[in-house]
């Protein structure tokens, strides 16, 4: 009985870790191209935005929301299912971490330009699955301690 435990909770780890690997990367390729495009052109051109988009004047253009994008959301998300793949120990404290800076990203975003695409809501939502994912991880790591 309990070997098909071990074995059923292994089965569950490795799909979980699998499922929250595939949301790293699908956020990083999403976030790194776009980030990167916006600070090549900071005026927003070459992803047909235009800076007149923020409800509250905070930036002039999108330099500085591009290099967040590309290098805090992007580059955090790829390190962190660089992180889940090898197995660090610090692994789920990386999903973690980059569960909650996007879900801030996505919040701050939709304050400054409001709700304007299905991305929004659809990027919170797997900011808060690898949240929800990881507490879980977290809880059964420290239920087998």
């Amino acid at each position: 009985m309990a070997a098909t435990n071990r074995k059923k909770r292994a089965f569950n780890n490795k799909f979980l870790t699998t499922a929250l690997i595939t949301i790293c990367f699908f956020i990083a390729f999403s976030a790194i191209p776009a980030g990167l495009a916006f600070v090549l052109k900071p005026d927003g051109s070459l992803l047909q935005m235009d800076a007149g988009i923020y409800k509250i004047p905070l930036f002039k253009d999108f330099l500085l929301p591009g290099f967040v994008l590309a290098f805090v959301i992007g580059g955090g998300q790829l390190l962190t299912a660089l992180l889940l793949m090898r197995r660090s120990q610090k692994r789920l404290w990386g999903v973690l971490i980059s569960g909650v800076i996007l879900i801030i990203w996505i919040v701050v975003q939709m304050l400054l330009i409001g709700f304007n695409s299905w991305l929004q809501p659809f990027i919170f939502a797997l900011g808060l699955t690898e949240i929800l994912i990881t507490l879980a991880l977290l809880k059964q790591q420290n239920q087998t301690k």
